[in-house]
């Protein structure tokens, strides 16, 4: 390193220039012997360290100056600064050390009297979990057969704050042993089991994703039989950069009330069972803000009424007029208004607050149901039937839009979507559209297209359209196949501009835990930008962790 010294021909103010540079770091330019720092390089100027609960990993970098007469030497008069904390930390002497809770790439900085110069670093965050007792590791080679990965989906994306992730395959005849390996630039986590799932806890999938948040893992699956190696493809899935928001409350024909799952949370909550009425459903609920409007009553018999709670989960307010009957309810953004059905088509404008009935809304002589009220309060989606077996089942839906005051006073319906237009009609294809809901940016309606009636409808699949109008997008990668009920899409609150989330009840296989055609809650994330070129902007679906996999759930919605 360079030495700091009064040489024959200094003088006692450039010693003290050197002395004062030596103390903050980012003191005047480096003379007298050495001459003037016109440049500065770091080395190495790229650098890997493996990292994780075995031990920190470590770099010792230098900052190498180049002086006016072209002459270059280390120097220590830097200062040093990491442009991701997450990877570690650096110290006055340009030593790095890793974290040891996750990996991460960073951008190492030396700065000397205004001068930068920078190095890339890559902390990979190493660790092997051993359920096995002492299994294998030796699981490279080449593959006699293969394993099939149940779950996640390939191309699955997921938020950062998911609490956990299970990981399932088909058991290979004869396994000893299965390695389960997450790999990217900045993770290695290799797991070693006898089972055929894993699922991350806590703090290990927060080693997992937050070292990957905003790109790709990719993950595989081996099997050691009798000296043989079985393999499954390489399948990826992405974290995304940002937390999901909110809670995702649904309702559990099981339970006969509304659990609430907190996004991030471990445990799962009945939140809601209401006495009023002596109800087996509460199954039709909406939230904004704090209030909740629920329908509650015996069900189809038809004696179902709508009433108000708030989170906290307070029994709610019997609507002073009880005369009309109806499923569907829907919020203003503030709480403070809710419009519900009646089993004859009609709509009705309640004070949510109070309970008092404000009036029935004019809707042009059409008969509606299943209104979703947009969250910034300007529109009103609903479907439009002439033929409703009450409001909670019906054919030959019409998706229709119409503007909304503040007031609650509505405009004219207009038809977004007449299925038998865009898909045909004749003696077996009865297209039917149902269970709509605006996006929380208000341009997209995702809705259930199906044929028949739309109760329990298992050709139920994902669409979403413009509102704006245009052709409909199907969702082919939510929707996974044909036949799984794919049904009551509901939206997350808008976390940023690059994904939304998208919730609804499917009767497909979770891994092998649940395979006997039980609904339970699904997420898929939806982007936006892809849905503008028109091309499907969802992404294979996630289980909603932490929810009962021993009960029948659906109708989600998202509130705090």
């Amino acid at each position: 390193m360079i030495s700091l010294h009064s040489s024959p021909g200094g003088s006692l103010s450039t010693l003290l220039v050197h002395l004062l540079a030596c103390a903050t770091g980012t003191g005047g330019p480096v003379q007298g012997d050495a001459g003037v720092v016109v440049s500065l390089t770091v080395d190495p100027a790229e650098a890997t360290v493996n990292t994780g609960p075995d031990g920190a990993g470590t770099v010792d970098f230098e900052a190498i100056a180049t002086f006016d007469d072209g002459t270059t030497e280390p120097i220590d008069l830097v200062s040093w600064e990491l442009s991701n904390q997450a990877a570690g930390s650096i110290d006055a002497d340009g030593v790095f050390t890793g974290s040891t809770e996750n990996g991460a790439i960073t951008t190492v900085t030396a700065t000397h009297n205004g001068i930068s110069a920078t190095a890339v670093l890559t902390a990979t965050y190493v660790e092997t979990i051993d359920e096995g007792g002492g299994l294998s590791a030796d699981y490279d080679g080449d593959a006699a057969g293969t394993v099939t990965i149940l779950y996640p989906p390939d191309g699955v994306s997921v938020p950062r704050n998911v609490p956990n992730l299970s990981f399932m395959w088909e058991e290979v005849s004869g396994a000893e042993g299965y390695r389960l390996s997450f790999t990217t630039p900045t993770t290695s986590v290799t797991v070693l089991t006898t089972d055929n799932r894993w699922t991350a806890e806590a703090e290990q999938w927060v080693a997992i994703a937050a070292t990957n948040a905003g790109g790709t893992v990719d993950f595989e699956v081996r099997a050691l039989v009798g000296g043989q190696i079985y393999a499954s493809p390489t399948q990826t899935l992405t974290v995304n950069r940002l937390d999901a928001q909110g809670s995702i409350y649904y309702w559990s024909t099981s339970d006969q009330g509304i659990v609430k799952v907190p996004i991030g949370a471990v445990d799962s909550d009945l939140f809601y069972t209401p006495d009023a009425g002596s109800p087996t459903c509460v199954a039709c609920h909406t939230i904004r803000e704090e209030r909740m409007g629920v329908s509650y009553g015996t069900g189809n018999g038809g004696s179902m009424y709508t009433g108000i709670t708030d989170v906290s989960g307070a029994e709610p307010v019997e609507l002073t007029d009880m005369t009309e009957r109806g499923y569907y309810n829907t919020l203003n953004p503030d709480g403070t208004l809710m419009i519900s059905t009646s089993l004859d088509g009609d709509l009705n404008l309640w004070n949510a607050v109070t309970g008092e009935l404000i009036g029935p809304l004019d809707t042009g002589g059409l008969r509606i149901t299943q209104p979703d009220w947009s969250q910034d309060g300007t529109m009103l989606a609903a479907i439009s039937s002439l033929t409703l077996f009450g409001d909670n089942n019906f054919d030959d839906g019409v998706l229709v839009v119409a503007p909304i005051d503040e007031d609650g006073t509505l405009g004219e319906f207009t038809t977004l979507l007449d299925p038998a237009d865009y898909f045909g009609r004749d003696e077996y294809q009865r297209p039917n559209v149902f269970y709509p809901a605006i996006s929380p940016d208000g341009e997209w309606i995702a809705f259930n297209y199906g044929n028949q009636q739309s109760y329990d409808n298992d050709t139920a699949s994902l669409w979403v359209i413009s509102i704006n109008g245009g052709d409909p997008i199907e969702l082919v990668n939510a929707n996974q196949a044909d036949g799984l009920t794919n049904s009551w899409p509901h939206w997350g609150p808008l976390p940023d501009d690059d994904v939304f989330w998208l919730t609804f009840s499917s009767k497909r296989p979770y891994g092998d835990e649940i395979t006997d055609s039980r609904p339970q809650i699904w997420v898929a994330a939806f982007n936006p930008t892809l849905a503008e070129a028109a091309v499907d902007p969802s992404s294979p679906a996630f289980w909603l962790s932490n929810q009962d996999p021993e009960t029948s759930n659906h109708s989600t919605f998202w509130g705090p």
